[in-house]
């Protein structure tokens, strides 16, 4: 019996150490999350888990060149806490924003990335991509605690060579959650006083033509206070308006001039003196609306955009509602074509009971499956999908407005076909664009045609898209989206449009909807998209454009298309699994012991 309980329990082991593998996170022996570090104070490379001070930068793009497709955030010690905490979090990576993080006089910026494996050198680490995927289960505010670090002295403990060599080891690791045991926690020097933190007075509104002022208490024995300023509407720590500005003074102002209506500003505060230590990091975000946002006829209206990743990426929709008064809900959803549209729509838009619903599909309908040479969703099944999006939304109450999109920038150094077997620069676009026109046409909808505009006004594709990508929005882009959408609705927008189509002996859109969907099941395999292309560059190499467009993914988001199974859903399964081998175990063993005596 005692061999029988053993073998239970080393299953009943075994089965908990595959939930924490299956569970995505690299989890210490106190339950924490423990991101791996792999340098300290080094220029970005890949496969980096890196770690950034205060005597290497004022700010993280100053380090390396921008830190595009990075993950990154920002700890600072607090004296209550006796702990590192969160400060910001930046999980987005791209060709486009680079991160700007401010690097506290207390504290630290880590900064990740995935290599790449190119044959003759595979820069693909397990530590590195570890901490890649985790950052995503951190969030502000949390508990960090260091070991194998030292901030104060730059080091790290590490062996083995070169950060991505088979034989390389870490034992610098940063803790989130409670403190460890068993391990020396690094604590920065406290000897000297902190000055009290800066109380900032300012608006969390205010108009484009306003400008942003912002003032502050004096901090007793201050002699001056470093002024940071970062967009944030596209990325926390975005682009830099104000650099480690020092002002003597207890006030700062950003001008009109230097901010967008729509924009959202992150103003960062900290006192300084001789022979203290800093103050903590005080941080204040300031959103801009436009100067009809107060007068808006929209401002007291609940409007959804539902879209695919154009929609869903930080950019145009957090524009639009700046520019319209009102806070513009995100329904995107990253790799959607008009079928995932259809499963969702009840949840992600009719739920919320909206007044306006601005659609936007059709970029990874067309796209063609290499392999069969056909379109991921035909144009029969996406005229009849789009026919059912429009009439659930208005069978809900709310006003359906209609957008087409850009076209797909294949120039060099942009989209290139291949990845997942597909090809989005077909030139078939118009053609789906097309659909859209007729059936505004015939429902009597709202239509803003902004793939017309941007061919009328002679905007390069090339303009509207992002480098290293062609399919989704350069940041130029991403504000012309905002700005024609609004000028539409201010101008041209008019209410209750809406007609019924006449009344034809071609199978009900709901009905087309079934068929269509059934003759493109077979090709559902080749429709999936991952939540993030694994390849990732160089900053080094983000200015090579050819490389840069075949490492970056498709029509993909920072979400994945599917849910994955949580953390309690996989330990229940694991649980049942083991009671099963527990049963099946004692039959077999039990029942030969009995037989035996």
């Amino acid at each position: 019996m005692k061999k029988l309980f053993s073998i239970i329990a080393a299953v009943f082991l075994a089965a908990l150490t595959l939930v924490y593998s299956f569970s995505g996170e690299t989890v210490s022996a106190d339950g924490q999350i423990a991101l791996g570090i792999n340098a300290i104070n080094k220029a970005g490379a890949e496969g980096h888990s890196l770690i950034i001070t205060p005597s290497y930068g004022k700010v993280l793009s100053s380090a390396s060149n921008g830190f595009c497709w990075w993950r990154s955030a920002t700890f600072e010690w607090n004296d209550q806490e006796e702990a590192y905490i969160v400060r910001s979090v930046n999980l987005t990576a791209d060709g486009t924003n680079g991160k700007n993080n401010y690097i506290p006089e207390n504290g630290f910026v880590l900064t990740v990335n995935i290599g790449n494996d190119y044959g003759s050198i595979n820069y693909i680490n397990k530590l590195s991509s570890d901490c890649y995927n985790n950052l995503g289960n951190i969030n502000v505010g949390d508990k960090a605690y260091l070991t194998g670090i030292d901030i104060s002295g730059g080091t790290i403990i590490t062996s083995g060579g070169l950060h991505y060599a088979e034989g390389f080891t870490s034992d610098a690791e940063i803790y989130i959650g409670s403190k460890p045991s068993g391990v020396e926690i690094y604590t920065p020097d406290t000897s000297k006083p902190r000055l009290d933190e800066v109380n900032l007075n300012a608006q969390s509104k205010v108009t484009e033509s306003e400008g942003i002022t912002v003032t502050w208490d004096a901090v007793e024995n201050a002699e001056f206070y470093i002024v940071n300023v970062n967009t944030s509407t596209i990325i926390t720590d975005g682009t830099i308006i104000a650099n480690n500005l020092k002002v003597t003074d207890t006030t700062y102002t950003i001008p009109a001039d230097k901010t967008t209506a729509g924009g959202k500003y992150t103003v960062s505060v900290t006192a300084c003196a001789e022979g203290y230590r800093s103050s903590y990091n005080t941080r204040f975000l300031v959103s801009v609306v436009s100067d009809k946002a107060g007068d808006s006829i929209f401002k007291d209206k609940k409007i959804v955009a539902f879209g695919d990743s154009i929609t869903y990426l930080p950019g145009w929709v957090a524009m639009l509602s700046g520019e319209l008064g009102t806070d513009v809900i995100n329904a995107g959803m990253g790799g959607d074509k008009t079928t995932e549209a259809l499963a969702r729509i009840d949840k992600d838009v009719v739920a919320l009971d909206p007044d306006i619903v601005i659609v936007m599909f059709g970029m990874n309908d067309q796209a063609i499956y290499i392999p069969t040479g056909r379109p991921l969703v035909s144009p029969e099944q996406y005229e009849a999908n789009y026919r059912t999006i429009i009439e659930k939304i208005h069978d809900s109450g709310a006003e359906v407005v209609l957008l087409t999109g850009n076209n797909v920038c294949t120039d060099s150094g942009y989209y290139t076909a291949g990845q997942y077997d597909l090809d989005y620069g077909t030139g078939k676009m118009s053609e789906y664009y097309d659909i859209i026109r007729s059936l505004a046409e015939e429902y009597n909808l709202n239509l803003i045609d902004m793939n017309k505009i941007i061919s009328d006004e002679g905007i390069a594709d090339s303009v509207i898209c992002a480098s290293g990508d062609g399919i989704h929005l350069s940041n130029t882009g991403k504000a012309k989206y905002a700005e024609w959408i609004s000028d539409y609705m201010y101008d041209e927008y008019f209410e209750n449009g809406y007609s019924e189509p006449e009344v034809s002996e071609e199978p009900s859109s709901e009905e087309a909807s079934e068929e269509a969907s059934e003759e493109t099941s077979d090709e559902s395999e080749a429709t999936d998209e991952s939540e993030e292309s694994k390849d990732w560059i160089t900053d080094d190499e983000s200015d090579n454009d050819e490389t840069a467009a075949e490492d970056t993914s498709s029509e993909i988001s920072e979400e994945s298309e599917a849910e994955p199974a949580t953390f309690r859903e996989k330990a229940i399964i694991v649980i049942i699994t083991v009671a099963v081998l527990g049963i099946l175990t004692y039959l077999c063993f039990g029942k030969s012991k009995k037989d035996k005596e």
